[in-house]
C-alpha cells in the first residue's frame, strides 16, 4: 500500500476526511496529481517559490508574485 493511500485511508487528506473504501480512495489518487519543484516554477516562471515544511517535510509549495 502506497503511503498516500494509507494517508487517505486514515488521516485525510486536504479536503477528503479518511475514506474508508479501498477503491473509492483508490479514485481520489488516480485523479490527483503531485508536482516536483521543478514543474511548480514552470507554472510560474516568475514568482518567488516557497516551500512549506512540516517538522522539515517538504508539505506544499507557495507561487508568490515578483
Amino acid at each position: 500500500m502506497s503511503w498516500r493511500l494509507w494517508v487517505l485511508q486514515t488521516i485525510g487528506l486536504g479536503r477528503f476526511k479518511p475514506i474508508a473504501d479501498l477503491n473509492d480512495a483508490m479514485s481520489v489518487l488516480e485523479s490527483s496529481i503531485l508536482l516536483d519543484g521543478k514543474q511548480f516554477r514552470s507554472l510560474f516562471p516568475d514568482a518567488k517559490i516557497l516551500m512549506e515544511r512540516l517538522v522539515m517535510i517538504p508539505k506544499s509549495m507557495i507561487a508568490i508574485k515578483a
